[in-house]
C-alpha cells in the first residue's frame, strides 16, 4: 500500500474523512476542508503498533482503508482486546487538546491507512479559526451532559 491518499475498495474518500467523526459534529464542510487538509497520510502493516498504552499522545487518527485492533494491558500484565475499528472510525480524539498518555495500545490488523490530524497543526487552526474551537466546545459540553444522564 503506498502513501498516497487514493481510495481503495472499503475506504473512505478523504473529502469524508473528519465529518464522520462525532467531535466534528456541526462543522462546516469548508473548516471540514481546511482541517483535512492539514492531516497526514499514514500506512501501516498487519501487526504494527500505531500507538502504544502508555505513550504521549499528540494525533488523532481516522482510517481510511484496514482495520485495528484496540488492547489494555490490565493490572497483572496480561492484555485484554477492547474492540477492532475499521473505516471510518477514529481514535486518539483527546490527544488533540492534551499531552496525557495514551490509554491503550492500537495496532494494525491488516494492511491499514490512516489519516493523523496533529495536535499542532490542529491547535494552530483553531487559533486561526475560532468558529471552529466554538462548534468543537458545543460539541464537547453535549458529550458531558449525555455522561452525567448515564
Amino acid at each position: 500500500m503506498s502513501n498516497s491518499a487514493t481510495a481503495t475498495d472499503g475506504a473512505i474518500g478523504t473529502g469524508a474523512v473528519l465529518g464522520k467523526i462525532d467531535l466534528f459534529r456541526g462543522i462546516s464542510e469548508r473548516e471540514l476542508a481546511r482541517l483535512e487538509k492539514l492531516a497526514r497520510p499514514r500506512v501501516y502493516e498487519p501487526g504494527q503498533i500505531i500507538v502504544e498504552q502508555g505513550s504521549s499522545g499528540v494525533a488523532l487518527f481516522v482510517i481510511r482503508s484496514g482495520k485495528v485492533r484496540v488492547t489494555q494491558k490490565a493490572a497483572d500484565g496480561t492484555h485484554r482486546e477492547i474492540r477492532t475499528i475499521g473505516p471510518g472510525g477514529s481514535f486518539g480524539e483527546m490527544a488533540l487538546f492534551n499531552n496525557r498518555p495514551r490509554s491503550a495500545t492500537i495496532s494494525a490488523v491488516e494492511p491499514t491507512e490512516c489519516l493523523a490530524l496533529h495536535q499542532f497543526d490542529f491547535l494552530d487552526e483553531l487559533r486561526k479559526s475560532p468558529e471552529i474551537a466554538i462548534r468543537l466546545l458545543d460539541t464537547i459540553s453535549q458529550r458531558l451532559v449525555d455522561a452525567e444522564r448515564r
